[in-house]
């Protein structure tokens, strides 16, 4: 995997009890915006960025919102996920309360920072994961209140139109519904948080987005290895030739069960187990050696949010290397961290044979 793929996984823990926690108010040009302070982070909960895509704004283009001043927004509560279909797995990740009004983002501030310094912070986006079809940003893998304290960094997770309502499309002409509409509140998030995120504390020129690639599930008897071949792995080492890269394995298993009735993923590294450990989210429930490989983890990914380099500015163990034409080498995340080189290089080239193509439908 690149070092902005990943994504989905179960975790028993709970939301933040917010009653008790002392106010945070930020100032920006479109009104004042009250959140709340734990003992970790700030955080601030459904927050708008696109007007509701009700009505004649259905199967449109994300608008931007307007103002809301003088009002107060109040960002202490998750807004209500994208509609889904209900048959979501596991249900720790899923929703309960749905609604079309759905285009919020949910932003994290380090504790340690001043919303008043002149010192801006790097600025990590998050955009869920879910095969475009499932699942929100408030859910308790995202409670990013550790990640963003220990490594000084602010998070934001965005949701976008989903499913149907965000993918549909009929035709090309003027008066066609033209699909893609997930993808223009993904657009019209980062624009949002380039323009706002300053009044968090964030350096709105120093942005780091992460997508994860996705499927639906994995479907281990119709030929899973060769789907994961071919669609993640593979393709992923043909991006890593063309661009700056840092590449990654993930292999070490939950250590605490957190899986449900899904019994295929105990003791193994399923689909975006790491998210857990990078986010910090698992270290009520893991153990010292899940912990100490979480903040591992996390030292990387802000590293390369603040600096474009995984391995500085904060010491790392193990120096990741880049990957380059040649010289294929990735991290390997398990206990120790390891450095190793062309993963299923054999099966890739297969592959490579074969070709990877844009089709147009």
């Amino acid at each position: 995997m690149m070092v902005s793929a990943f994504f989905w996984i179960a975790l028993t823990c709970c939301f933040q009890i917010i009653s008790g926690n002392e106010p945070a108010i930020i100032h920006t040009n479109l009104g004042d915006i009250q959140g709340y302070e734990t003992d970790m982070a700030r955080v601030f909960y459904g927050i708008p960025f696109a007007q509701p895509p009700v009505d004649t704004l259905r199967w449109q283009p994300s608008v931007p919102v307007g103002k809301w001043a003088p009002q107060v927004l109040n960002a202490t509560i998750p807004a209500p996920a994208c509609p889904q279909s209900p048959s979501c797995t596991p249900s720790i990740v899923c929703p309960t309360i749905f609604s079309e009004d759905c285009l919020y983002l949910n932003v994290f501030t380090p504790l340690l920072s001043s919303l008043s310094s002149t010192a801006l912070l790097p600025v990590m986006i998050f955009i869920t994961g879910g095969n475009f079809q499932s699942y929100f940003a408030s859910g308790p893998i995202y409670q990013a209140e550790r990640f963003a304290n220990t490594n000084n960094v602010i998070c934001v997770f965005i949701q976008y139109r989903l499913g149907i309502l965000g993918f549909f499309a009929i035709g090309r002409g003027p008066n066609d519904i033209k699909g893609n509409y997930g993808i223009l509140d993904q657009h019209l998030t980062i624009a949002w948080v380039k323009a706002n995120i300053a009044a968090f504390g964030g350096d709105p020129d120093q942005t780091l987005k992460r997508f994860p690639p996705d499927k639906s599930g994995d479907q281990r008897s119709l030929l899973s290895s060769i789907a994961t071949e071919w669609v993640f792995v593979c393709s992923t080492r043909v991006f890593a030739r063309k661009t700056p890269s840092y590449s990654y394995v993930f292999r070490y298993p939950l250590d605490f069960n957190a899986w449900e009735n899904m019994s295929y993923c105990n003791n193994h590294a399923c689909h975006a187990v790491e998210l857990p450990f990078l986010f910090e989210t698992a270290w009520p429930n893991t153990t010292d050696t899940g912990r100490w490989l979480s903040k591992s983890m996390a030292t990387y990914w802000t590293n390369f949010a603040k600096t474009q380099d995984p391995n500085k500015p904060e010491i790392v163990r193990v120096e990741w290397p880049r990957t380059i034409i040649g010289n294929e080498k990735y991290i390997y995340f398990q206990n120790p961290i390891q450095i190793e080189a062309n993963y299923m290089k054999d099966d890739c080239d297969f592959w490579d044979t074969i070709g990877y193509k844009v089709h147009d439908f």
